[in-house]
């Protein structure tokens, strides 16, 4: 990573640094040596099937929490847990822990082949 010259910081960098005890802003990330590497990779390199379960079930969550939470944040404070519990609700029953099994299903069985 390309340090830049203390000079080149805002002001606000150069704060931000001295509260952290750093020199450059590279120092406040983990180095990539140090990250834990993924044996699987990531799921959005896995090929999912349209027409699988798997598809449905994430494409339909997908659509609901982008559209209930959109709403959950208009609506009034008072109102915002109630909405926020049914959209937790309906994850979980809408099948939250069907997709999850069925994702290490795929992962599992593209790693065993």
């Amino acid at each position: 990573m390309r340090r830049i010259p203390e000079r080149d910081y805002t002001y606000i960098e150069k704060q931000t640094l001295e509260a952290y005890g750093k020199e450059c802003i590279s120092q406040m990330f983990t180095p990539a040596y140090a990250q834990p590497v993924n044996r699987f990779g990531n799921l959005e390199d896995y090929d999912i099937p349209e027409e699988s379960e798997l598809s449905i079930i994430e494409s339909g969550l997908e659509v609901y929490i982008r559209t209930e939470v959109t709403n959950a944040i208009k609506l009034p404070e008072d109102e915002f847990d109630a909405k926020w519990d049914e959209i937790q609700g309906f994850i979980k029953n809408g099948g939250s822990e069907k997709l999850g099994s069925l994702m290490t299903e795929m992962i599992r069985g593209e790693k065993e082949e």
